[in-house]
């Protein structure tokens, strides 16, 4: 998936509630409620330029919980894909979505960086502001059904690396 495809802004916005901001079910269920994990989430970044993505989910835990942490991301997944996401958590992420978007577009430091990209993609400032005005818009059976089409039946490699 690019980053323009009609699914990618669903799906980015499912894997943030998943395990993209502090409020995710991810961190929530292994740093707040179980104290396991020293950090927890999920992450997706997707090219602008070629149908190719990258999904981490992840937690950093002692070696000795690293199983349980394993399965607890597992089960965040599952729950994530057979039950979706509500209302208000989906306008809840996407209210946060869109500040950090506000935030990181008035950064000086990511200009550059922004110019440069567009350069590449041929994208501009509209575009970018296009992209807000649809991800303001986003409903929860959008997020569900994006999240169950790209991860419902996709091979995921789990694995564990442990320190000694």
């Amino acid at each position: 998936i690019r980053n323009d495809a009609d699914d990618y802004l669903p799906l980015a916005l499912a894997v943030r509630l998943l395990g993209g901001v502090a409020s995710s079910r991810i961190r929530l269920r292994l740093r707040e409620q179980e104290g396991l994990a020293y950090s927890a989430g999920a992450s997706l970044s997707a090219s602008s330029l070629d149908s190719r993505a990258r999904l981490s989910i992840s937690a950093s835990v002692s070696s000795e919980q690293a199983e349980r942490a394993r399965d607890m991301l597992r089960e965040e997944l599952a729950k994530a894909l057979a039950d979706g996401f509500s209302t208000q958590e989906v306008s809840a992420g996407i209210t946060n979505w869109l500040e950090e978007r506000r935030k990181t577009t008035l950064a000086e430091s990511r200009y550059a960086e922004r110019l440069a990209l567009m350069l590449l993609t041929g994208r501009n400032f509209a575009w970018e502001a296009e992209r807000d005005a649809r991800i303001a818009t986003l409903t929860p059976a959008e997020v569900n059904t994006a999240l169950r089409r790209h991860l419902g039946q996709a091979a995921i490699v789990w694995a564990i690396g442990k320190g000694e």
